[in-house]
């Protein structure tokens, strides 16, 4: 069943992972500059398991920034 999932953040960094990550899962994602709150806000439609998959993805880009 494929729902939409809405994020937004302000970090330059987590916006372009989570396009890379869109990129590398093959789903389409829309996106918008809010620019009176200064934020990206991203609108992605998949499954529970397209989600899933995403949420790893973009933990793991965050573990490899930490570490270098």
């Amino acid at each position: 069943m494929t729902a939409t999932y809405k994020m937004k953040t302000k970090q330059q960094q987590v916006a372009k992972d989570i396009v890379r990550a869109a990129k590398e899962l093959n789903l389409t994602l829309w996106f918008r500059c809010n620019k009176q709150l200064h934020q990206v806000e991203f609108q992605l439609e998949t499954d529970a398991y397209g989600i899933k998959q995403m949420n790893a993805l973009l933990k793991a880009y965050r573990s490899a920034r930490a570490n270098g």
